[in-house]
């Protein structure tokens, strides 16, 4: 990397005080609001907020006479919940919000292994797409120049000479210039964290310091760079162990904390399965005495519902059974009954026919008894039916209201196979006789 010469660093101050300036001097300025990046591409927050960063100063280096920014705390109350996820139509309405007549809106997207990003101008007014550009590079780091010069572009100002290759990969060599006064110092440190104790030791040094996408070194590392901000990623293989956007300032030093995860060995690990085991068992057995004390009241209670139960459970059985009983019995005389109605119909006819007085007495006495067993029979079948449905009725009714028997407790899921196994055969007779019932408890 090279240093940043000093007429740069005058320009800079220069074109920010000018910036700021000129609103003052031309009346009332032309407002333009720079949105932060909306981040299609799943890169992290600290590379979107980079490049957010990047194109809001490029902005506001190159605005034109009478032409002010919307300050970074206005967008964000313009966004709302809305801000690094907007598209058009919300940047829009953000612009309007904040009475800016342009607003620049940047989407990143990855296609394939590249990034790609679109930087909009939209004119507030009407809608209209004023200007666009599309530029693409590998990482963040090859983005830079290109997506400064997009964002000149579409604000109407030239791209700056010089600025678009981007920075080269592999082991690179920061070697500071004479001019110490423009260097900062970058610091990465690397702690240890042993796995299972969270305790700090000491690090492997084999993870890789990226300053911009640039491998620079090894943690824990030290070296000089120029003034400026960088994106620092600290790897481990396919880990991200610590990655932020600093500000290097000249003569001072910049810290960045990087943590990696070191492995128990296999007497340590032994020893930590152990001490787990104890901690779980413990654990179980607390578990164990508290469900036990949990069901021993639970048998208390649905004990006590068993003995209440078992009248109304008697009860309701016999009168059930006594109903359905009835209720055949009633069937069947009724049924009796038809068919004595069809004897009467037929010695009627016989009745009817006969000439004889011998014959015609001997048809009117059996038509006489046919309707008296048919009397009987509808009596009796009729009078079954009622009772016999009074006494399932009855026995339904006492079958809802005896008293319930509470839900046994579940065992938690931590005793498992803890959890012994138990049968018990309540006795139908004799002392304690709650009825037949079978309990498999495991």
């Amino acid at each position: 990397m090279r240093p940043v010469p000093q007429r740069f660093a005058t320009l800079a101050v220069a074109a920010a005080a000018l910036a700021f300036l000129l609103p003052v001097l031309a009346g009332e300025p032309g407002m333009i609001a720079v949105l932060p990046v909306r981040n299609d591409a799943g890169l992290d927050k600290t590379e979107v907020d980079y490049l957010s960063d990047l194109i809001r100063g490029t902005a506001a280096l190159t605005l034109g006479t009478g032409e002010a920014l919307a300050t970074k705390p206005d967008v964000g109350k313009a966004l709302g919940a809305k801000a690094g996820n907007c598209d058009e139509q919300c940047a829009l309405k953000a612009g309007k919000r904040l009475g800016a007549a342009r607003v620049v809106l940047c989407e990143i997207r990855r296609i394939d292994q590249e990034l790609k990003v679109t930087v909009k101008l939209l004119e507030t007014e009407g809608g209209a797409l004023k200007a666009m550009e599309l530029v693409g590079g590998k990482d963040v780091a090859s983005l830079e120049a290109p997506l400064g010069n997009a964002v000149r572009r579409v604000l109407g100002a030239p791209a700056v000479p010089g600025a678009a290759p981007p920075p080269p990969t592999g082991p690179v060599t920061l070697t500071p210039d004479e001019d110490k006064d423009h260097f900062g110092d970058l610091s990465v440190t690397l702690t240890g964290v042993k796995e299972g104790s969270g305790r700090k030791v000491d690090g492997p040094a084999d993870a890789d310091v990226l300053v911009n996408g640039r491998r620079v070194g090894f943690a824990p590392y030290n070296d000089g760079l120029p003034a400026g901000r960088y994106h620092v990623k600290v790897v481990r293989g396919k880990d991200t162990l610590a990655q932020s956007v600093v500000d290097i300032v000249a003569g001072k030093r910049h810290v960045v904390e990087a943590a990696t995860k070191v492995p128990m060995t296999a007497e340590e690990r032994a020893s930590w399965n152990e001490e787990q085991t104890k901690k779980r068992d413990k654990r179980v057995r607390m578990e164990r005495a508290a469900w036990e004390a949990k069901r021993a009241e639970w048998e208390t209670a649905a004990g006590k519902a068993r003995e209440e139960r078992f009248p109304y459970l008697v009860s309701a059985t016999v009168l059930g059974g006594a109903g359905i009983a009835m209720v055949i019995g009633g069937g069947v005389a009724e049924s009796m009954a038809l068919d004595q109605n069809d004897k009467v119909s037929s010695n009627y006819h016989m009745w009817q026919e006969q000439t004889d007085p011998e014959a015609i007495a001997a048809a009117e006495k059996n038509v006489k008894s046919a309707r008296e067993a048919r009397d009987l029979d509808n009596t009796l079948g009729t009078s079954f039916l009622v009772i016999g449905g009074a006494a399932i009725a009855t026995s339904v009714v006492l079958f809802i209201i005896m008293p319930g028997i509470p839900d046994e407790p579940s065992a938690p899921a931590a005793l498992g196979s803890w959890i012994g196994a138990s049968i018990n055969l309540s006795p139908l007779v004799g002392d304690g006789a709650k009825g037949a019932a079978l309990e498999v408890r495991f």
